[in-house]
Order: C-alpha cells, then sequence, then structure tokens
C-alpha cells in the first residue's frame, strides 16, 4: 500500500462515524460493483485491515471505559 493511501485510512480513521459512513457512501456511489473487481487476495486483504481496525477500536475503548 502506498504512503498516501496510508494516510488516507489515518484520516478516515479520524473522522466521526457519520462522516465515516457517508464516505464510505460516497466511495460505493463513485465507483460501482463490478467496475474493476478485485482480486480475491486483495479483498481479503481489505477485510483483514478493516477487522484488525475494528478489534483495535474495541481495545482502545476498552481501556479507556468507553
Amino acid at each position: 500500500m502506498s504512503a498516501a493511501a496510508k494516510e488516507l485510512l489515518i484520516a478516515f480513521n479520524a473522522l466521526p462515524d457519520p462522516d465515516q459512513v457517508a464516505v464510505v457512501g460516497e466511495l460505493f456511489l463513485r465507483r460501482p460493483i463490478g467496475e474493476g473487481d478485485l482480486p480475491t487476495a486483495a479483498l481479503e486483504n481489505s477485510a483483514e485491515e478493516l477487522f484488525l481496525s475494528y478489534d483495535a477500536e474495541e481495545a482502545a475503548d476498552a481501556a479507556t471505559g468507553r
């Protein structure tokens, strides 16, 4: 993953939840499913990164008592 993509993900993670949902929705509207499909390995990698970020967020919330 490029440095620019990593920076984009960091900025995305800093957004409040409603903004994150809005951004994901906008991305789906801009790139319809089936257009330039990702290989299975790329999808699996993306899913793994997403779930790891959820785990990290849950751990951080637990540590701060949220």
